[in-house]
This record gives structure tokens, sequence and C-alpha cells, in this order.
């Protein structure tokens, strides 16, 4: 199946320039530190995702203190520490608040808007949500990187949309921290992999 990869972009700029404008009327009050796409590009799914600093942080506070047996473990940990001099660390199980948003930050699935997709985004989006699903389905995974020709095509088009949507100012109908950034992962990718596909294309679009 050939896919028509201008048209795709085209069609999700759109829908999500529509979706932000849509979200900034009812969130006029919060702040955004982060945007991110949350893909699962075998099956051609788009989740449109923000989170706020006070959401991440409230997020943090809560894995924090559902450790299991956390002030048990604590406490023997903080005399272990304390009796060696500092050479024996602190146990994960010790995790601060702080230490979890780091984890957390761009956990999409964490976040406290994530998949805020309008009707009409959906309704827009099924015809290559489809299209991308049936052209996946006929396709070999490749060994290393255990993706699709089509996904590959797919993630990249993905980080091309989003590319756009900074460039022509999308954001700024958000407001947004002083490190806002805008993010774009695969179902079950690491971190490393989605930004460094970002990454790559941002400087592909900077010298064309």
């Amino acid at each position: 199946m050939n896919i028509n990869w201008p048209g795709l972009e085209e069609c999700l700029y759109e829908l999500i320039r529509d979706d932000i404008k849509r979200f900034a009327e009812t969130h006029k009050h919060e702040s955004f530190y982060g945007f991110a796409l949350d893909c699962n590009s075998e099956y051609g799914n788009v989740l449109l995702c923000f989170n706020s600093p006070e959401s991440l942080k409230q997020q943090a506070e809560k894995y924090a203190s559902d450790r299991p047996n956390k002030a048990a473990f604590d406490k023997i940990s903080q005399k272990l520490h304390e009796d060696s001099g500092g050479k024996i660390p602190l146990t994960e199980n010790s995790s601060t608040v702080e230490a979890e948003e780091l984890k957390l930050r761009w956990s999409t699935g964490d976040w406290k808007y994530q998949g805020f997709n309008s009707t009409q985004f959906d309704e827009g989006w099924d015809e290559y949500e489809t299209e991308v699903m049936n052209a996946c389905m006929d396709e070999e995974e490749d060994e290393e990187t255990f993706k699709t020709p089509t996904q590959e095509l797919f993630m990249k088009s993905i980080c091309r949309v989003l590319l756009r949507l900074e460039k022509e100012n999308v954001f700024d109908v958000i407001n947004r921290t002083a490190d806002f950034k805008c993010y774009v992962a695969d179902h079950d990718e690491d971190r490393e992999e989605s930004w460094g596909r970002l990454e790559m294309l941002r400087r592909e679009s900077e010298v064309l």
C-alpha cells in the first residue's frame, strides 16, 4: 500500500494545530513544560499530550510515597549510610521527589493530559491511521529496530509535523515554562532513541 506521506503530514498538522487551540481555550490558567506526541506506530496511533510542573510534582510525590515499606527501608538505608560515613549509598527505595520527577518528566503515560485528542481529531485521522496499520501488517520487522519500513517512515513524518508546529509558532497560544520542550515517542521505545530521531530531523530541517 502506497501511503501519501505529504498528505498524512498536512492532515496531522492541521488536526494537532486545531486541537492545541481548543486545549488552550480551556487551560488558560495553567503553564506547561512539555508537549508530546505519544505514538504507537504499528497501529498509526498518535496521542496528544501536555504536562505541567505542578502535575509532574504531584505524580512524583505519589510515586515517592507509594513505595512498599518505604519508611522501614528508608530508616535502614539512612542508618547504613550514616554508619559507613557515606560510603554505603542510599538505596533506590529511598527515592526523593526530585528523583521521581526526573524519571517521570517525559513518561507520557504519567502525564495529566495524555491523549487529549478531540472527536474531530479522531474522525479526521481515522483514514490515515487505518492505512498505516494495514501497511504494517503486510511487512516484516527489522531485526535490529523491531520496526517495519512503514513504522520508520511514520515516526519520521510525526517528527516533521512536530517541527512544523514549532516553526509556525502553534504553541504560542499555550502558557509555557522557560524550559518548554516538545517530544515524539513510539510505543516501548527508549527515550534516547526518541530524542535522537527528533534531533536528527531537526538538524536536517535546518539545512534545507
